[in-house]
Order: structure tokens, then C-alpha cells, then sequence
């Protein structure tokens, strides 16, 4: 920031001998309150930032699962007791999905002719594999 010139520094100095003068008014009007001429606060000013989330311990993390809870069954009503057919249990999610073999050779065949594009060598591994048959009715 360059320095301030003189003029500045003047233009400064009637402004704050300004703000001190409205700030004894203020106080005169307010009641001698010397809190509100001191610290005077921007309307606009934004909100101090947050310095993070609030953490919640275990403990009162349970009395909210508890509390939801119970306001879940108040409600649903009253739990029935009428003996129902026991309910199968859902089925299991496979983890990975299963990719046929001829599938696996394609994407393997398409990555390494990928490769040799980018490297500029050929390689009779790199070879495409013959197609594989068609499945009958697709």
C-alpha cells in the first residue's frame, strides 16, 4: 500500500475528530453509555466463521437413537403380537458382479491394443484373441 500523502493524513484526522464528536453524542443520547461509543458495530458485518462441526459423544448419540425411537413407535401404534408366517431373509448382495470370460479377453484385448497405440510397438502377445462365439438367441 503506498504511503498516504499529506492531504490524506489530514482528511484522516478530521474524520476521526468527526467520529469522536457523534460518538459523544451518541453516548449523551443513549445515556452516557460509554460500551456503545466505545465499540461501535457494523449492522452488515458478516458472522465470525466456524471452526469446525460440533462433536456429539456416544452417549448422547444413543439417547437420540432412543428418543427417535420412541417417537417412531408412538407413531406406528402399538406393536401387533398376531403370529405371522416367518418372513425369509432377505438374500445375500453378491460382492463383485461376474464377468464371463470372453468378456474379460475383450477388455483385455481392447486395453493392451490401447497401449500399443500409445507405445507405437506391436507384439504377438498383443494380438486380438479370436471372436468368441455368440450366444445363441441375443
Amino acid at each position: 500500500m503506498p504511503t498516504p500523502t499529506l492531504a490524506q493524513l489530514k482528511q484522516a484526522i478530521t474524520i476521526a475528530e468527526q467520529i469522536e464528536q457523534l460518538q459523544a453524542q451518541l453516548a449523551g443520547l443513549v445515556g452516557g453509555s460509554a460500551s456503545v461509543a466505545a465499540s461501535p458495530r457494523v449492522m452488515n458485518a458478516p458472522p465470525a466463521p466456524r471452526k469446525g462441526k460440533c462433536k456429539i459423544s456416544a452417549a448422547h448419540r444413543a439417547k437420540l437413537a432412543v428418543a427417535a425411537k420412541a417417537r417412531w413407535a408412538k407413531v406406528k401404534g402399538p406393536a401387533e403380537t398376531v403370529a405371522t408366517a416367518p418372513v425369509a431373509a432377505p438374500a445375500k448382495k453378491k460382492g463383485a458382479r461376474n464377468i464371463s470370460p470372453e468378456a474379460r479377453a475383450k477388455m483385455a484385448a481392447a486395453a493392451k491394443a490401447r497401449w500399443t497405440k500409445v507405445k507405437g510397438t506391436t507384439s504377438p502377445a498383443t494380438k486380438a484373441p479370436a471372436a468368441a462365439p455368440k450366444k445363441k438367441g441375443k
